[in-house]
């Protein structure tokens, strides 16, 4: 499966991303977990001189539909890039996130959660482009 992302913060800076990543089912029974494993890359441009740089982070994600709601389901994702995975100016990059989603469609959702999006910088700043609760949607093709 694959992704695209785009966060601005006019005061912080923007990040666009492009995930790949395997996904199948990480238990049995009539309720599985879901789960993934992959690899994203993107571009972080923060506001700041020399904020620029390229994550090539990996991460993972799970969702659990709820039992007899199974339109309601709960997703976690992580994507780390260390330094040795970051290149440009950024040093480190962290997408942390966990929301509740209600499928209005099989390939449609909407959600709440928290977001944690934390990019650091060679030259000792960092840029705190998200960081508290959102509201959103997931189309999938």
């Amino acid at each position: 499966s694959a992704d695209l992302g785009f966060v601005n913060n006019s005061d912080k800076g923007t990040v666009i991303n492009a995930s790949l990543f395997l996904r199948g089912f990480a238990s049995d029974g009539d309720n599985p977990l879901e789960a993934g494993v992959g690899l994203r890359a993107g571009y972080v441009d923060g506001d700041k001189p020399k904020q620029k740089g390229y994550p090539v982070a990996v991460g993972a994600f799970f969702r659990y539909a709820l039992p007899q709601m199974d339109r309601m389901s709960v997703r976690g994702d992580a994507w780390i890039a260390p330094d040795v995975l970051s290149m440009g100016d950024l040093d480190k990059y962290q997408d942390l996130s966990l929301r509740v989603q209600y499928a209005l469609l099989r390939e449609a959702d909407i959600f709440v959660g928290a977001r944690y999006l934390n990019t650091e910088f060679s030259n000792g700043s960092e840029a705190l482009i998200d960081n508290g609760l959102n509201v959103g949607f997931n189309i999938r093709f």
